[in-house]
Formats: structure tokens, sequence, C-alpha cells
């Protein structure tokens, strides 16, 4: 991503502010699980934003999307390749990317993870690609981020349960640098079929509306499967006028 076009210091402000809005609330809350953290974050994330101009050189725009993905069909046990999936767009540069987080609750930078929980996040290689773990620390209250496939790989041959050490995964502002500039995980080609947002935006759809699943595509998906519980998307959208500061 072209950073110039934005300012990287108003978006972490507000991405922080708004992360630390929801941890808050989750921790004067009940129960102190991962589904009650993902109904804060995505409440504090997809809030309207009036006035909200985080460009650099021009105004700038910053909105938000959320969707809940399911199939809205009899099955009702389907497995989720992660909790939340993010993308950022920005259409004017055709950037676009997208991140699967997996939530996990620690205390004291001590998390404890199961295989099952990356399963089906390999499911499809993309996915896999740009998966995270996401540990939510109640007793530090803060949040770190791990790449999903590090993590895995901590898993002892034949083990379904692995305990990871939090305290060197990365914080929110520096894990946000290093993937808005591409240091970390790929992005996406807008005119891609085998990327991860049409797939995506198959799963949002109403299952009457939907393509056959596989057209175009290089890759099949599972018939109990989908990508991620909720997915944001976040736009990024240059402005003609400035916001009006009265």
């Amino acid at each position: 991503m072209t950073l110039g076009i934005i300012d990287f210091d108003k978006v972490a402000a507000v991405a922080l502010d708004e992360i630390r809005t929801a941890l808050s609330g989750w921790l004067r809350g009940q129960p102190h699980d991962e589904p009650a953290f993902l109904n804060r974050i995505t409440e504090a994330l997809d809030r309207r934003r009036r006035g909200c101009d985080v460009g650099a050189a021009a105004p700038m725009t910053m909105t938000s999307d959320l969707a809940v993905l399911h199939r809205r069909g009899p099955n009702s046990t389907d497995r989720f390749g992660a909790d939340l999936a993010v993308t950022v767009d920005v259409p004017t540069t055709n950037f676009r990317k997208t991140a699967f987080f997996q939530f996990k609750r620690a205390a004291d930078f001590q998390a404890v993870f199961e295989s099952s929980q990356f399963d089906a996040a390999r499911e499809i290689g993309a996915i896999w690609d740009r998966s995270y773990a996401l540990a939510i620390d109640e007793t530090r209250e803060v949040l770190r981020i791990q790449g999903a496939n590090e993590v895995a790989a901590g898993f002892a041959h034949g083990t379904k349960t692995h305990k990871a050490d939090c305290s060197d995964w990365l914080p929110v502002t520096r894990w946000l640098w290093l993937w808005l500039t591409c240091d970390l995980g790929p992005s996406s080609d807008p005119r891609d079929p085998n990327a991860v947002e049409p797939l995506l935006e198959d799963f949002r759809m109403p299952i009457s509306r939907r393509r056959f699943f596989g057209e175009g595509r290089d890759f099949t998906v599972p018939d109990d499967w989908v990508p991620a519980r909720s997915w944001l998307q976040m736009f990024f959208q240059r402005l003609e006028t400035p916001f009006s500061r009265k």
C-alpha cells in the first residue's frame, strides 16, 4: 500500500481507540470468551465515523461494512476458517488486502491453542497464508498478534494442544504497519477469481444468489466450511472537498 495517500498515525489512532473501547467493554462484562470479544470488536470497528479524515496529502474517508457469514442452510455444524476476516480496500489504487484472525483468550501472555482451531483455515491455501492468531490478554489488558503458521509450528508431532508464550508477539500498531506496507501477508488482485475476497462475498449472499462454488477457481470449498464468522470491510475513499470544520 502506498502509505503516502493515508496518514498512518491517524489510522492507527482510530484503530487503537476502537480496539481499546472493545477490550475495555469485554473486560467489564462477562463472559470473557472469544465470541463475546468478537461481538465487542465488530461493534467498535463498524461504527459510523463522521468527519473521519485519515488522508495525508488529500482528505480521505474511512468507512466500514460488516457481514455475518454463514450458509443459511440446515447445517448448523459449519467449520469456520477464522473468527473475523478484515479487508482493507482502497479502490483508487487497486489496493486490497485481507487478514483472517483466530481469537484466543490469554492470561499473563500465556494461551493454550488446539490444533482443531487451525484445521479449517488450512483447507484453503490463500486463507492460511493470510491467517493470524490474536491473543486477548485479560490480565495484561492488551492484544498480541502472531502468524497462524508460526503458532501451528509449535505443536509437537501428534499433539492436539499447544501452550504459547505471546509476550514477544506483535502489538497491534506494529502488526498494522507491517501488514499495510505488505511486509506481512500477501495482498489481493481485484481481478483474480481465486482471491479470498470474492470467496467471502459468496458467503454473505443469500444462498439463492450465490454462484456455483468452484466456478472460475483453482480450489474447491468443503460443504461444511465457512471462511470466517464475520467479515469487516474497511474502505478508504478520497474526498473531492475537505470536511467542514464548522
